[in-house]
């Protein structure tokens, strides 16, 4: 009898240990997102996953009811298709293996689309900065530039490399000017812009606090 009992409990214990199928671990994913239960919820996603997104971002991002329940609601719009791969592609499973079970995979968070007039802004910041590098107005023209530029030139320096320069600083002043009366199109890719120049060359600009400013003439 001891060793029926002992038999059953051992059963037991193996079916407790049952790894969870991808379904059952995905439903328990947005069960605990619904519930507000964020430490359980973090602790079903994947290693990968919590190494790119520690559990403070995590815990931002769904802070809200609003933020649980649609993500909660994509999910279960998705589990009928039910994606499961070996994280070929980040943006695409819903879950992966790991270790006996399965971890999810939460979407990457999606990023504002710029603003509709992005393109105009950029493209403001890089005409006065071209009209005021040729007028020798180098502290208005340092004033355009992003901070890491900021962070190694001065107003002086500035000038002085212009100066140097010579016909080769002038001729970048002409093409961005060409390109800029030539209807030469900005584009925006999320905080970042730039302006082709042609010849693969462009005036690269990137936000910094919702104002575009230029990281670079290359």
């Amino acid at each position: 009898m001891r060793r029926f009992l002992a038999a059953i409990a051992v059963l037991s214990l193996a079916a407790g240990c049952t790894p969870r199928g991808p379904a059952a671990t995905l439903d328990d994913y947005v069960g605990a997102l619904e519930a507000g239960r964020l430490d359980q919820a973090y602790a079903l996603t994947s290693k990968r996953y919590r190494k790119r997104v520690d559990r403070a971002a995590f815990g931002k991002r769904y802070a809200t009811k609003a933020a649980r329940e649609g993500a909660a609601k994509a999910l279960r719009a998705a589990a009928p298709g039910l994606v499961v791969v070996a994280q070929a592609d980040p943006s695409a499973p819903l879950l992966e293996r790991e270790g006996r079970g399965w971890a999810v995979v939460p979407s990457p968070q999606a990023k504002p689309p710029p603003p509709a007039d992005a393109a105009k802004k950029a493209r403001d910041v890089v005409a006065a900065f071209t009209k005021a590098a040729r007028a020798g107005d180098f502290q208005g023209a340092y004033a355009l530039l992003a901070g890491p530029l900021r962070a190694r030139y001065t107003p002086k320096r500035l000038a002085k490399d212009f100066q140097v320069a010579g016909a080769a600083a002038t001729g970048v002043l002409a093409r961005i000017e060409a390109a800029l009366s030539g209807g030469a199109k900005v584009v925006v890719e999320g905080t970042r812009a730039y302006l082709p120049l042609g010849g693969g060359l462009a005036v690269r600009l990137e936000a910094e606090n919702g104002l575009f400013r230029i990281t670079a003439l290359q």
